[in-house]
């Protein structure tokens, strides 16, 4: 794999993260594990997102993840740290002062602010809780 390496799809590296493509590491991640819509190796069908597509995130930016774009490793559920930019490993960050982009199950794009709250970051990352948090309820970017 690795003389495949530096072959690294552009669509695999964030415009704000431009070290990714000379360490060959992907600007985005799934978020994965118990309660996410990717439990597993494959994802759950849409009819089990019962939060809704709308407030349920599949991929987030996660700005110099340190993950190789061939490796497969993603974002853990049960040691992601719920924060917007607020930590150096394992939480959803990007180049953005304010924020990140996160990508929902309805195929919509969002910024989310680094005033979201902890809370409603992992409601957005449960597929299934009942937890009801909208996007629309969120602080502007």
């Amino acid at each position: 794999n690795m003389l495949l390496a530096s072959r690294i799809p552009e669509v695999y590296v964030g415009p704000g993260d431009p070290s990714a493509a000379a360490g060959y590491e992907t600007s985005y991640l799934v978020i994965v594990g118990q309660g996410s819509v990717f439990p597993g190796s494959v994802s759950v069908p849409e009819s089990e997102i019962t939060d809704g597509p709308g407030a349920t995130i599949l991929v987030v930016e996660s700005y110099n993840s340190g993950i190789c774009w061939m490796e497969p490793k993603d974002l853990e559920m049960s040691s992601m740290n719920f924060s917007i930019n607020g930590a150096p490993t394992d939480c959803i960050r990007s180049q953005h002062p304010n924020g990140a982009n996160v990508l929902l199950a309805d195929g919509q794009v969002r910024f989310l602010t680094i005033d979201t709250p902890p809370e409603y970051v992992e409601a957005f990352a449960t597929r299934n809780k009942g937890d009801n948090v909208f996007l629309d309820a969120l602080p502007g970017p």
